[in-house]
């Protein structure tokens, strides 16, 4: 996002919290199930526009002025806190059409976060993001129908760091996606985004963020007035990894707003989990963007 306020996200199942953001736009910040309602700080980030698709991260930005900003939360799928920690992550993602209409700023994303250990941990996590036409033109260059795409890594719930463009893909686009903590004390998370509709395009290798990730969450947020998805988005082959398994996981997977998901299985005693399918619900159907 241009500006970017990130994810730390505190979910109650009501879904609406109250956050303090800098600047004028919006960008994801995270939550997660069975935690109290509370107002945090998360932080923007004026990026200045490069043309460089890869290069340049944003980092300990400048924050001119506060305003207070309401983030609110729609159908979400998690797994829980494990004892392990996820080492990867590999799905195939399609975010489906954007709203018609740009009110505020909407984000769709898998994370990967510690639940236990917000203050200190990373949140790890690709977004495609949605804003107006002017705001979409400088991120990434969008076009009509089309969502901005790009990784994050928000460390110590407040440092927010992403490359300072985004990319243009479309709604019925195949991302793929791919998030890997190299292997010792400190490994670094690399996230990689491909486009599977556009020749298999590597669009990003973003190597940000070291801390262990315990919690593993799909969500959609709302930001600056905006009230949801329009458009169904689907999560194909999810495969999760930890470093040592975790034979309950699959337990504590738990869906919201009617999303559809097959169950999550194993086949080697909980160190590699499959989830075939996610289908998460448009929150306002009818309403995307159609071609014209």
């Amino acid at each position: 996002m241009m500006h970017s306020l990130f994810p730390q996200r505190y979910m109650l199942y009501l879904f609406t919290f109250v956050i303090f953001a800098f600047n004028a736009e919006a960008a994801p910040f995270f939550s997660s199930p069975n935690s109290n309602l509370n107002s945090i700080a998360s932080p923007w980030i004026p990026s200045s526009q490069s043309s460089s698709r890869n290069a340049k991260t944003n980092s300990n930005p400048p924050f001119p002025h506060r305003k207070r900003q309401f983030a609110t939360f729609g159908p979400h799928l998690s797994l829980g806190q494990t004892e392990s920690e996820y080492i990867k992550l590999t799905t195939t993602f399609i975010p489906g059409r954007p709203p018609a209409t740009a009110t505020g700023s909407l984000f769709i994303w898998p994370g990967f976060f510690d639940q236990k250990n917000r203050s200190e941990g990373d949140l790890v996590q690709t977004v495609a993001e949605f804003h107006n036409s002017s705001t979409m033109k400088d991120t990434c260059g969008a076009g009509p129908g089309q969502w901005c795409i790009r990784p994050f890594v928000v460390s110590k719930s407040y440092i927010s760091q992403t490359p300072e463009r985004g990319r243009a893909i479309d709604g019925g686009d195949a991302i793929r996606l791919e998030y890997v903590k190299a292997p010792g004390e400190g490994g670094s998370w690399n996230q990689s985004i491909w486009n599977g509709s556009k020749g298999g395009e590597r669009l990003f290798s973003y190597v940000k963020g070291s801390a262990r990730c315990k919690w593993f969450e799909i969500a959609t947020e709302s930001q600056g007035g905006n009230k949801g998805s329009a458009d169904t988005q689907f999560y194909y082959n999810t495969t999760l990894v930890l470093k040592d398994p975790d034979p309950k996981l699959g337990e504590r997977f738990i869906t919201t707003g009617d999303i559809k998901a097959t169950k999550p299985v194993t086949t080697d005693g909980g160190r590699n989990w499959f989830i075939e399918k996610v289908e998460v619900p448009p929150m306002l159907p009818g309403t995307a963007w159609k071609p014209g």
